[in-house]
């Protein structure tokens, strides 16, 4: 049994971005690993101490493969490494190159931060299950146990707290309180540049799904004062609207 987190990279929000022309420039020392990824890995890494799982393998596509060290830092297994240099990274790009170098097999479960604050959007997570067979998706996890081959998962909705009951393969995504993850020590980091380390290319998908907007006409609007109008006089409307 093994668990596939991915970890993405986000703009550091304590940094000042830099503006090139009409865009934001990815400079490397800005760039930093998404929070609820990290704990997505620790939450991996900490069910594979208690003996829930056998392998942790963590994968992301970046210009930069620090925040991947950092995870086998945490206590990975085994890394898979995308890079994409000066390249829109969207949520189908993600999912097709996972999808392309680790294939979908009843012993895998799929973990990822359950929120991103970069193009993410919260929708990365169900694109992934929706590429699956027969993979359900379970949003902001805070407790996650096994027990033999079945999987308990508890989320947090505005109804109350849900409990699910499971087999993999399943997507589940990490809340806040499933884990904090742990610092890196320093015969873990050293021992961290021995692990694999796979490097792939990135996998284009042929259709893209993205947003696309484009401006066709802008018009004014009419120039209107503003008006202050009494309770009295506003009750008055509504009924006259109501009638």
């Amino acid at each position: 049994m093994k668990a596939v987190v991915l970890v993405s990279t986000v703009y550091n929000p304590e940094e000042n971005p830099v503006l090139e022309k009409d865009h934001f420039a990815a400079v490397q020392e800005n760039l930093i690993a998404n929070d609820f990824d990290l704990i997505a890995v620790e939450a991996a890494v900490q069910l594979k101490e208690t003996g829930a799982l056998d392998e942790v393998v963590v994968f992301g596509i970046s210009p930069i493969r620090d925040h991947l060290l950092k995870a086998l830092a945490m206590g990975a297994d085994r890394a898979i490494y995308a890079q994409a240099e000066n390249a829109d990274i969207t949520p189908e790009i993600v999912v097709e190159t996972a999808l392309s170098v680790i294939p979908d097999s009843d012993d895998t479960i799929w973990m990822l931060g359950k929120i991103g604050v970069n193009f993410e959007s919260h929708h990365t997570p169900q694109l992934l299950a929706s590429k699956l067979i027969n993979c359900p998706c379970i949003d902001a996890a805070f407790k996650i146990e096994r027990h033999d081959n079945v999987w308990q998962i508890q989320c947090e909705a505005d109804h109350g707290i849900p409990t699910f009951e499971l087999e993999p393969p399943f997507v589940v995504t990490t809340d806040l309180r499933l884990a904090q993850p742990r610092f890196p020590s320093l015969p873990n980091i050293i021992k961290a540049r021995k692990k694999p380390f796979q490097c792939i290319d990135v996998v284009k998908p042929e259709i893209s799904f993205g947003l696309i907007t484009q401006s066709l006409e802008l018009i004014e609007d009419s120039h209107r004062n503003c008006q202050f109008v009494t309770k009295e006089q506003f009750c008055a409307k509504i009924q006259e609207v109501l009638s």
